[in-house]
């Protein structure tokens, strides 16, 4: 009986210890599915974190198998969709180090948008204001004009909170021509 005992214990222990590792596996059913399939499920799941797991991490695996820095972004940015406050940040770590490794302008300034907006939800307006200037700089090397005015729209948004309005209407009014160009008012 006491060995029957110790030996339900340590099976119960041994579950309870890889019972914490259940995200980082893949089902064999997704590894050869799709970005586009994942991405699906991910946005099917937004709400619910543990049953977007385990798409997001085949999603990241693919990325990582492929290396292809485009869709590993992609990866990591979804991870931090779905992620705590306290780790997004880790995720926009990753993303802009991915990115560099690209090369691409692009890649790159979109991805430190996407950190400056990370320090801008967590109330870091400096840092948030580094990083759109860092994303600006990049940006503008690119003929994607809609990511060049979205980092105009989110510098606008430092500069009026810290008190340039001048400055930050001018921006503002700058982006309300460029969306209103591509997505026209219905008459």
């Amino acid at each position: 009986m006491k060995c029957n005992l110790s030996v339900l214990s340590l099976l119960f222990l041994i579950k309870s210890l890889t019972a914490q590792n259940t995200p980082n596996r893949i089902p064999d059913s997704l590894i050869f599915k799709s970005y586009g399939y994942l991405d699906d499920k991910i946005y099917q799941y937004k709400n619910d974190s543990l049953k977007a797991s385990p798409y997001l991490y085949a999603y990241l695996r693919k990325a990582r198998r492929e290396k292809n820095h485009e869709e590993l972004v992609n990866a990591y940015q979804n991870m931090s969709h779905q992620s705590p406050m306290i780790l997004r940040l880790k995720y926009a770590d990753s993303m802009v180090q991915t990115a560099l490794k690209s090369k691409s302008n692009e890649l790159i300034g979109s991805t430190q948008l996407s950190k400056g907006i990370v320090y801008y939800s967590q109330k870091n307006y400096v840092k948030a204001y580094d990083y759109y200037i860092k994303a600006n700089k990049s940006i503008s090397k690119t003929e994607n004009d809609y990511l060049i005015y979205k980092t105009k729209y989110h510098i606008a948004q430092i500069k009026f909170y810290l008190g340039f309005y001048d400055e930050a209407i001018s921006l503002f009014n700058d982006c309300i021509e460029y969306f209103k160009k591509i997505n026209p008012a219905p008459i």
